[in-house]
């Protein structure tokens, strides 16, 4: 509740922070120094950095076909062309 110090062990020092699951955000644990608005921040910057990476990734995989199927149109056209003299 509000005004409720962390739970502490018998040496009076703040236990360790318990371990995540694999269902958890990294960015739900915060240090002493770390606001949760920091925390935010830094995890939006990595999910922003990844999807631009996916985006520019599945770019690259769109502009790669459209080169792919311009090959084999022009290898198509050449070979009917070839036919024809």
């Amino acid at each position: 509740m509000a005004g409720e110090s962390p739970p502490r062990g018998r040496s009076g020092q703040e236990s360790p922070a318990p371990a995540l699951s694999e269902t958890e955000s990294p960015a739900l644990v915060l240090s002493e120094t770390e606001s949760p608005a920091l925390a935010l921040s830094q995890w939006l910057q990595l999910m922003l950095a990844e999807m631009a990476a996916r985006r520019e990734a599945l770019e690259r995989a769109r502009a790669e076909e459209v080169r792919r199927r311009a090959e084999r149109a022009a290898e198509s056209g050449d070979s009917r062309g070839a036919h024809l003299s």
